[in-house]
């Protein structure tokens, strides 16, 4: 009896647990399906610049009208990839605010897609932790605030993606016909990305660490002379250089950020301020919250909060040791470019936040496997004030897309341009200063409408 009792017992649990599970993956379809909607929204948004918008669209004008890929006569250090695309809308007559944001949309969703199938494959082996880490993805403060911004970042996360999950999934093929199409097509891929964002050099250990680990090239490598193996490494290791040099030759990759940055400071200052960039930017990425929304005593801890979620991605880099792969490798390349890179900005680390996410949830199940109760209550805490700033962000952003005439008062006082906007949209209620009013700005604003 007793026996039958324990069994009928763990049969019970079983389904219970089952019946989570399933309530569970309900609940995060539910949500995807809610932001899905939210994003698809933005495509009726006024359009929304900055800096970097500004620069991207007056090159990709100057392209279109066969000036090349200038800004104000001179070339520029954004790679000519997302211009190029931009060229093309102005050709057809397309290049409307809701078709940008709506190839935005595109990309984030192939993009996501790909994810998806990495860390499907690569890191959790089931598809309901995936489709979580996307949720929370597609919660970030980063996401949700560039996305209406003609940028370069969701054209280079699909693209990074979509080459990663190419690479992870040709590291698990025979060596065949398909094989080599596939193989062409991460080729082109990389390429692709590389001319889209210079970052995407990160592409390349990817690539390399995908032919080494291949069983295939394992078991040649094997059967060879130590010797040739240093000859076949060394010559590879030339061409790549060499690959890598040229490409940042041709890309107008230079020193000109680090020069402009770093002139007239000592380097013990350009890389203090270095790692102050790195900690301060994934903090914020961790409370979700930008820095300036933050009241003063919170920005003191958003660089503290920053160093425990690095350390936590390191931790989870290290759990993943001995099943490297093709992503790890390019989040491995993608940091150590960060840690040389001297300007701030958030949304550099768009195209790896479901990575460090993934990173930061196995270092979370090694630490609740040795405590059970308190780390994973803490960590039911910590997502539910995520998801909610996240959401509060997603909010606002549809808002401000469906403000109209509120345009003016919700979104153009805190934009860079705002006096911009008000020549072109309107006078605002509080005036704005003529002198102030950026005519190239102001132009963009009427040409991309």
């Amino acid at each position: 009896m007793k026996r039958e009792s324990l069994r009928l017992s763990c049969q019970y649990n079983a389904r219970g647990t089952q019946a989570n599970l399933a309530r569970e993956d309900r609940i995060y379809a539910a949500i995807l399906a809610l932001l899905a909607g939210c994003y698809s929204a933005q495509v009726f948004t006024p359009l929304r610049i900055n800096n970097d918008a500004v620069i991207l669209l007056s090159v990709a004008e100057s392209a279109a009208r066969h000036g090349g890929f200038l800004f104000h006569g001179r070339t520029t250090l954004y790679p000519p990839g997302y211009p190029a695309l931009l060229a093309s809308l102005l050709r057809m007559g397309a290049a409307h605010t809701w078709v940008i944001v709506a190839i935005n949309a595109i990309f984030l969703f192939l993009g996501m897609l790909a994810a998806r199938y990495i860390l499907t494959v690569a890191f959790f082996h089931e598809p309901r932790y995936a489709l979580r880490v996307c949720a929370v993805s597609l919660l970030s403060f980063v996401f949700i605030i560039f996305f209406t911004i003609p940028l370069t970042d969701f054209p280079f996360f699909c693209l990074a993606m979509c080459c990663l999950a190419s690479m992870e999934h040709i590291l698990r093929m025979r060596v065949d016909g398909r094989f080599w199409l596939w193989l062409t097509g991460t080729l082109i891929l990389l390429l692709v990305s590389i001319a889209t964002r210079r970052v995407g050099l990160a592409l390349i250990p990817a690539f390399l660490w995908m032919a080494i680990s291949h069983s295939t090239v394992k078991t040649y490598l094997q059967a060879m002379s130590r010797r040739r193996v240093l000859v076949v490494i060394g010559s590879l290791a030339f061409v790549v250089i060499f690959a890598i040099g040229w490409t940042a030759a041709k890309l107008n990759v230079s020193l000109r950020d680090f020069e402009s940055t770093i002139q007239g400071h000592t380097l013990a200052y350009a890389v203090s301020s270095i790692v102050d960039f790195r900690l301060r930017e994934l903090g914020q990425i961790t409370v979700n919250v930008p820095f300036l929304a933050l009241p003063k005593f919170a920005q003191q801890m958003v660089p503290w909060a920053g160093a425990l979620s690095l350390t936590a991605i390191i931790a989870g880099l290290f759990l993943k040791r001995k099943t490297l792969g093709p992503s790890d490798a390019f989040a491995i390349g993608y940091l150590a470019i960060l840690s040389a890179w001297p300007l701030y900005d958030p949304r550099l680390w768009l195209p790896l936040i479901p990575l460090l996410i993934s990173y930061c949830a196995l270092t979370g199940a090694y630490i609740a496997a040795r405590h059970r109760r308190m780390p994973g209550e803490l960590v039911a805490v910590y997502l539910t004030v995520y998801s909610v700033m996240g959401l509060v962000w997603l909010a606002s952003s549809t808002m401000i897309t469906f403000s109209r005439s509120a345009f003016l008062t919700m979104y153009v006082p805190r934009n860079e341009f705002g006096p911009t906007y008000c020549a072109v949209l309107g006078a605002c209620k509080g005036g704005f200063d003529p002198k102030a009013v950026d005519q190239n700005a102001a132009h963009l604003l009427r040409l991309y409408k």
